[in-house]
């Protein structure tokens, strides 16, 4: 939004404490854009911090209208486009050639395309889904039309997420990196980065393509 001038410019703060950050690797990448504090580090009270922040789930522009973060991003996304202006991030020529040598370990031809799939399942966000039971789970046998189609036309599918998942079953074509012990941060976010396309669920993950 500041970019596109559709807020007053400034600089960008993250307050990270009390909570697990999933992926440290994909904070990274955004190190050239936002300053990550440490919680413990503040220089002001706790209780300060509320009339310090900007709400995530809505946002203001600078024509004074304010929108919920879904229709507010696609306003900003085809703004972007619309000026053809480059991705923020990319993937690093380090994280492209180890994520290709993984690929290589986890059979993937060399040259082949592929696409990844990520369903998610409720173990990963356990207390959140004892409140909230399937609102956003779906089971991944529903997806086997979908991985056999992309299979029969020549294509790899890779399934990601975390070991609690549900295993496939052996298939042609098919890796089941939830479950490899070639995963890793780096790789999550490459193959997020990569692949021909992504299929995923209303989950973290699947916001990160």
């Amino acid at each position: 939004m500041g970019m596109l001038g559709m807020r007053p410019k400034s600089k960008i703060y993250m307050v990270i404490d009390g909570f697990q950050v999933p992926n440290t690797h994909l904070l990274n990448y955004w190190r050239k854009y936002i300053q990550f504090v440490d919680y413990s580090r503040m220089p002001v009270s706790p209780i300060h911090l509320p009339y310090m922040t900007d709400e995530y789930w809505a946002m203001t522009f600078n024509d004074g209208t304010t929108r919920w973060w879904g229709p507010g991003c696609r306003r900003i996304q085809k703004q972007w486009e619309d000026e053809v202006r480059a991705p923020l991030i990319r993937i690093s020529d380090a994280d492209r050639q180890r994520g290709e040598e993984c690929l290589r370990q986890l059979g993937v031809p060399k040259g082949a395309w592929y696409v990844c799939l990520h369903v998610r399942e409720p173990s990963f966000h356990k207390q959140w889904n004892q409140r909230h039971p399937a609102t956003r789970d779906a089971n991944i046998d529903t997806y086997m039309l979908a991985v056999k189609t992309i299979v029969d036309r020549g294509g790899w599918v890779i399934r990601l997420g975390d070991p609690s998942m549900k295993p496939l079953p052996k298939m042609e074509g098919v890796v089941d990196y939830a479950h490899s012990d070639l995963k890793s941060p780096s790789m999550d976010i490459f193959l997020c980065g990569s692949p021909r396309f992504f299929i995923g669920t209303n989950s973290g993950l699947g916001q990160v393509p």
